[in-house]
């Protein structure tokens, strides 16, 4: 296992989360990629998952948060308004009711000139970082997450209307470092979510921490929280 900095280069802007916080966990896109070469199957993908990272006392993967050059504060996330197609599938409407109480009456939505004609289309407002490319930070095999994360040739949400695309991955090995450099960016920020357990890893001094309950392992969409920190959020 090796400490490295992986570089993702970009052809086009990437998204940030549902959250608006931060931008993706390095383990949770290497996650995604190993659950759709398993063709689903979660298990065997947290299985292989120690083939290519190593683990922090058995609290997190060994990896951050994506940050840019100019740290995860360096300029304030854009934003644009964008367009999806209103969906005819009733199970997805059904659980958007059932899960969040939004019947699809109350979707935003308005006549737009889409795929060349006028559709109903659902609007909102993504965030983005506009970067050529983003940074992770981890302690594993670089080579094979680089070529895990080509799997799919995007990074982040909003793929299908453009965002994230990828361009290529490089890595650097970095030798001398301690645990506490997995988890921050070059200017001593949190990039990642982590237990409460770790925070005697971090110079309380130097680094900002946001208290509140958190997931520190992927499928991070899902499952129990935990007492932890997250990062501040970009821009701020």
């Amino acid at each position: 296992m090796q400490n490295a900095i992986l570089r993702v280069t970009l052809k086009t802007p990437v998204a940030i989360g549902r959250n608006g916080l931060s931008l993706s966990v390095l383990d949770a896109l290497v996650f995604d990629r190993l659950v759709l070469m398993h063709g689903g199957d979660e298990d065997a993908a947290m299985k292989d998952m120690a083939l290519v990272l190593d683990r922090i006392d058995d609290h997190v993967w060994a990896c951050g948060g994506g940050y840019y050059n100019r740290g995860l504060h360096g300029s304030l996330p854009w934003r644009r308004l964008v367009f999806r197609k209103m969906t005819a599938d009733r199970h997805l409407q059904s659980m958007a009711e059932d899960l969040c109480g939004i019947t699809p009456e109350r979707w935003p939505y308005e006549v737009s000139n889409l795929f060349g004609q006028q559709v109903l289309a659902m609007q909102f407002t993504q965030r983005f970082v506009n970067t050529p490319e983003i940074l992770f930070r981890m302690r594993g095999n670089p080579e094979a997450i680089a070529r895990l994360l080509q799997v799919r040739d995007y990074l982040g949400p909003g793929h299908a209307i453009g965002f994230g695309q990828i361009e290529s991955v490089e890595w650097d090995i970095v030798e001398n470092v301690d645990d506490a450099w997995l988890l921050l960016d070059p200017d001593g920020r949190l990039t990642r979510p982590i237990p409460a357990a770790l925070q005697p890893l971090l110079d309380a001094s130097k680094t900002a921490l946001v208290s509140e309950p958190v997931r520190c392992n992927p499928p991070y969409w899902r499952g129990n929280t935990e007492p932890g920190f997250r990062p501040v959020p970009i821009g701020l």
